[in-house]
């Protein structure tokens, strides 16, 4: 690498082929074949080279709810213990680093869709050129379709910059094929300018940001953006990996959004013909959290007998918990219970949804599956037998849902997003209006851990847990089941929800901060406008957009801790008069 060829591919840096094809010279005509002036070591590189072992940025305190391997991939792992990372499965092709499995990057054994996260650091610089596309579809067929992909390599720019001016940030030469360089290591690889290295430590190829896209979008990669140091899987386990050093360009993508389709019931007729032949293997505990509901109560027990009456259930029983009433709730639902010919009873809890969800599984009668409904919820009569029979027909899924709906009858400017939810990208979340679980999620993920993040809600603590360990492909929402549920009525109502899910997701990701990575995969978006929109449409969802970030604004203006802590509200502080 000169001068000149440096200033070559710098003024191509934006035309991704051209930049490619005119790096077929720097790792083949001119690459230097300096020899070796220290020994090899057993992992094929010069003994000094000490500087490239795993040391640690600082105590990261490693809170992790699952005792099984992740769903999440630490591709090329590499030969050194101390860079294994506590949060993925790691993979490399040398068994001296101990990674979790042994296995060539470019052959991957595992399922198709079955990771929710794949991390590649340093790993793509050391693929030749005519196998990159062979080795990204390998590596997305094993991705589920809406899982993230992210690839950390050198940046041409940077490197390319420092060859030019002739030294690095720390004024050491930026080209000696004596001593090597940082600057060196980038565009051929630790020590790859001498002869006997062991070529698995060579790099084949430099990567601008418009050539790493271009690779990342031709192989289904729809979404991409950069990435910051701070939510860098290594930076979050406190390991130093090439991942966040100064000369790294950091992608992250997934496919393409698919746009919500709100579920639509079906006939009493389709129903009944579907769970005909249905016949439950487990019983079922539903949990209903209660906390000051005495106006929606009366409603929801007639709800709730026709959902259970027309469900197809083996054994069952419902639990109301009552988390901190200060109404009429708890009287009202004895004397449901009192009159009621379904299995029920009290049991208690401390306040909050996710103690009364764990409070009513702790008082089970059953080992069965598990559902939990909210009282502020109008079910649809077939939902509840749907799930089971979703749930149970479906081995690869663990948790389903019913899909949450607006019960409002005309849209107005605070239920415009949940009235058009086809304006959004689809839910790979829980929904916890209306949720059931193959068994026990407490027996899957550490209830202590959980509680002890400071979360007061189950269902996006629980997405990010069966997602991050069990994959995408766990969690989905059952076809045809539908709840309903009353959306905000004004600013002040709309804007407390965003303040409360802020608050909400701020503690999970402080207390799990691997959990930073799913935010492109459960994260649901407002969706652009479609060419083929009709111009009304097309305003509207240009509307929804917009609003939806003026929202965003104004919660983080209201809360900027993201604590939940306010007493705003929305008041009239000028009022203008009319000229006479």
């Amino acid at each position: 690498m000169n001068v000149e060829k440096a200033h070559e591919l710098l003024r191509l840096g934006d035309n991704p082929v051209a930049f490619l094809n005119a790096q077929i010279n720097i790792y083949s005509g001119d690459h230097p074949n300096i020899p070796g002036l220290t020994p090899i070591n057993e992992v094929g590189l010069p003994t000094d080279t000490e500087f490239y072992h795993g040391i640690s940025v600082g105590t990261v305190p490693e809170h992790v709810p699952a005792t099984i391997l992740p769903a999440v991939l630490n591709l090329g792992s590499g030969s050194d213990t101390k860079k294994q990372l506590p949060h993925a499965i790691n993979v490399d092709i040398s068994i001296e680093g101990r990674p979790g499995v042994v296995a060539d990057i470019k052959h991957l054994p595992f399922a198709d869709d079955s990771m929710t996260i794949i991390m590649a650091s340093h790993v793509l610089e050391h693929i030749r050129p005519d196998d990159i596309d062979d080795v990204l579809k390998e590596w997305m067929r094993v991705l589920h379709g809406e899982g993230l992909l992210r690839i950390a390599v050198p940046d041409a720019i940077i490197v390319l910059n420092e060859v030019i001016q002739g030294t690095n940030n720390e004024g050491e030469p930026a080209v000696d094929l004596v001593n090597g360089s940082a600057t060196l290591t980038q565009i051929y690889g630790l020590r790859g300018e001498r002869t006997d290295i062991d070529p698995r430590w060579r790099h084949h190829i430099l990567f601008s940001e418009s050539l790493l896209q271009w690779y990342m979008h031709y192989n289904g990669l729809e979404t991409t953006r950069g990435y910051e140091n701070a939510t860098a899987l290594s930076a979050i386990s406190g390991i130093k990996l090439d991942e966040t050093n100064r000369y790294s360009l950091k992608m992250e993508g997934r496919g393409n959004y698919s746009p919500h389709h709100p579920e639509s019931p079906i006939s009493d007729q389709e129903y009944d013909e579907m769970i005909k032949s249905f016949t439950p293997s487990k019983d079922l505990s539903i949990i209903i959290p209660v906390y000051n509901e005495e106006d929606a109560l009366p409603m929801f027990f007639a709800n709730l007998t026709k959902v259970i009456k027309r469900a197809k259930l083996a054994q069952n029983e419902v639990i109301f918990v009552i988390n901190g009433c200060t109404d009429n709730s708890e009287q009202l639902v004895r004397e449901f219970i009192s009159l009621t010919e379904i299995d029920a009873k009290i049991t208690y809890s401390e306040a909050g949804i996710l103690q009364a969800f764990i409070g009513g599984i702790e008082n089970r009668d059953l080992d069965g599956h598990v559902a939990k409904i909210d009282v502020d919820s109008e079910m649809h009569p077939h939902s509840l037998g749907l799930m089971q029979m979703y749930l149970e027909q479906n081995p690869e899924l663990l948790v389903t849902f019913a899909d949450p709906q607006s019960a409002d009858d005309t849209p107005d400017l605070y239920n415009l997003g949940e009235f058009f939810q086809e304006f959004k990208s689809r839910r790979n979340h829980i929904h916890g209006r209306m949720s059931m679980y193959r068994t026990n999620p407490f027996a899957l993920f550490d209830k202590e851990q959980i509680l002890d993040s400071g979360v007061v809600v189950e269902d996006m603590v629980l997405s990010s847990c069966y997602a991050y360990y069990f994959g995408l492909q766990s969690i989905q929402v059952t076809p045809h089941a539908i709840v309903r549920s009353q959306t905000p009525r004004s600013l002040d109502e709309l804007v407390d929800q965003r303040v409360r899910i802020r608050r909400e997701n701020k503690r999970l990701l402080e207390y799990f901060p691997q959990f930073k990575l799913l935010q492109l995969s459960l994260a649901r978006i407002t969706l652009p406008p479609n060419d083929d929109d009709d111009p009304k449409l097309a305003n509207l969802k240009r509307a929804q957009q917009a609003f939806t970030q003026y929202l965003s604004h104004l919660a983080r203006a209201v809360d900027p801790e993201g604590k939940g802590n306010h007493d705003w509200k929305l008041k009239k502080r000028v009022q203008f008069k009319q000229n006479e």
